[in-house]
């Protein structure tokens, strides 16, 4: 199933959420199985799909593998703590601060970049571009766009699914060329439609989505919406004790491996001791006389020590 990106409106109440974590201190980043990254602060847990969403973790995440990029971000940020969470000049691209100079911005649209920045100078990064940041205020896409209708410049400003909502709500003319229909009173009645979609919003977790709006009869409240992400961004359950075990085999097998390698070593020793017996017999012979001049002989352990070559089979 293809998964959608979070909408702009999305990203602005997912701010809230995000900033329970200021004031805290990084302390780990993994990349995670499904190419998202855990970004875990003190007592608190992030999530990155990149390209896709930006949320707290509210699920047990462990199925690790290793990545360059979360060890460089494990070695940059060890320690910092977060100083604020915004949106790149209000567009979908969330920037986390950090101390001494380090900022995470994170695109939720698009190839999905995730970089890192230390006094405005990368230091490393995923699917690495430039950021045009759009300012997204109805006064900057209406002067921007002036011969968009009103329905494509609200949906750049608040996502498909809430410039729908508002337009519906508020009974505004969504094909209309703005540059003709706006007005000082239209503007008010749009500002008021979003301050109340602002308050009516609450997270839902619907069929095959989720949604800061009832949009259909499939939706239901929960608690936040990093849940409801979480629950429609993973579309399989991990398992974390799977995981667990598949790693415990993976030892297991390692250390067959070694025991395999120093038995074939063993059978080798015996297979060239059992057909070179007369020759053992010789030596064994000679280092009771005394007269072995090869070798190391340890006459308190009644052991001496040759090098051989064995073969390979």
């Amino acid at each position: 199933m293809s998964v959608r990106s979070m909408e702009r409106f999305e990203c602005l109440y997912m701010l809230k959420e995000l900033r329970q974590g200021i004031g805290k201190r990084f302390r780990k980043a993994y990349m995670l199985r499904d190419g998202s990254i855990k970004i875990t602060l003190d007592k608190v847990s992030y999530i990155v799909t990149p390209g896709k969403r930006v949320s707290l973790l509210t699920a047990k995440r462990e199925d690790y593998r290793e990545n360059s990029f979360t060890q460089k971000l494990r070695k940059e940020l060890s320690r910092k703590i977060l100083e604020s969470v915004d949106l790149l000049e209000g567009d979908r691209v969330f920037v986390f601060s950090f101390s001494d100079g380090y900022k995470l911005y994170v695109q939720v649209y698009g190839k999905g970049a995730v970089m890192l920045f230390r006094d405005d100078v990368m230091v490393d990064g995923m699917n690495r571009q430039r950021f045009s940041p759009e300012v997204s205020t109805l006064e900057t896409l209406v002067e921007k766009y002036p011969t968009k209708p009103l329905g494509a410049i609200l949906v750049r400003l608040l996502g498909k699914k809430y410039a729908k909502w508002l337009i519906e709500k508020e009974g505004l003319p969504e094909k209309e060329e703005v540059s003709r229909i706006m007005t000082t009173e239209l503007v008010s009645k749009i500002k008021e439609g979003v301050e109340e979609l602002e308050m009516v919003a609450k997270p839902h977790l619907c069929s095959n989505d989720y949604s800061l709006v009832k949009i259909n009869d499939t939706c239901e409240e929960v608690e936040s919406l990093s849940k409801a992400m979480d629950l429609y961004y993973v579309t399989e359950e991990v398992d974390t004790e799977k995981i667990k075990l598949e790693k415990t085999i993976e030892k297991q097998k390692a250390k067959a491996e070694e025991y395999e390698e120093k038995a074939r070593s063993y059978r080798l020793i015996g297979q060239w001791i059992f057909s070179h017996a007369h020759e053992v017999d010789n030596i064994l012979a000679a280092v009771r006389k005394g007269s072995v001049d090869y070798g190391k002989v340890n006459k308190k352990d009644k052991t001496v020590e040759i090098e051989v070559e064995l073969g390979t089979s």
